[in-house]
């Protein structure tokens, strides 16, 4: 009776993943018709904080990288 429940349940719990990652695709695909999903490689250099907004977050903290 347990094993049944544990069954059916990690089925529609692999249904719902399945479902979101399908969807999350589709949405994903449906923008990338109209506008890119990705910054350019000069702003992604620059940083996103300066390239987006004109400004850093964190002044005074080391670069990454």
């Amino acid at each position: 009776m347990v094993t049944a429940t544990v069954w059916t349940n990690g089925l529609g719990a692999l249904a719902v993943f399945a479902y979101a990652g399908a969807m999350t695709w589709v949405i994903l695909k449906a923008i990338s018709l109209v506008m890119t999903l990705r910054v350019g490689a000069a702003q992604e250099n620059v940083g996103l904080d300066i390239s987006e907004h004109g400004e850093m977050l964190a002044p005074n903290a080391p670069a990454h990288g």
